[in-house]
């Protein structure tokens, strides 16, 4: 394969990936926030008031980048192995991207940029609740 034909493959694997995500952005999305937020409301407001400072840092700020890391790498190891499995069981389409061309570190570096992807997101989303 040259490397335009590879750089098609990848771009492909993330394209369908991204495309799903966006389509079931409920699915996708509004869980990580829900649950981010509840965390924020609990670990934070709750037991941030009992707690009060770490060295010098107040609980919430001192809890926000475990919470944000939290979100990002669940949803990331997630997508990944949901796109692997649903790919194999449900779509049945893993058949079709094995049958072609595309070498097997392409593949997994598609399923791996896609995981990529959400993970930026939710972060994203999360640090903004």
């Amino acid at each position: 394969m040259t490397t335009y034909q590879i750089w098609i493959s990848f771009y492909t694997i993330i394209r369908k990936d991204v495309l799903r995500m966006f389509r079931i952005w409920p699915q996708t999305f509004l869980p990580s926030v829900i649950t981010s937020a509840l965390y924020f409301l609990i670990f934070g407001a709750f037991l941030g008031s009992k707690i009060g400072d770490v060295h010098g840092v107040p609980y919430v700020m001192f809890v926000v980048p475990g919470l944000v890391m939290l979100a990002v790498v669940t949803n990331s190891y997630a997508n990944t192995s949901f796109v692997m499995f649903s790919s194999k069981f449900f779509g049945r389409n893993i058949d079709e991207i094995l049958v072609s061309p595309t070498p097997a570190w392409v593949l997994v570096a598609g399923f791996v940029a896609g995981g990529l992807v959400r993970g930026i997101l939710i972060g994203t989303l999360v640090l903004a609740v």
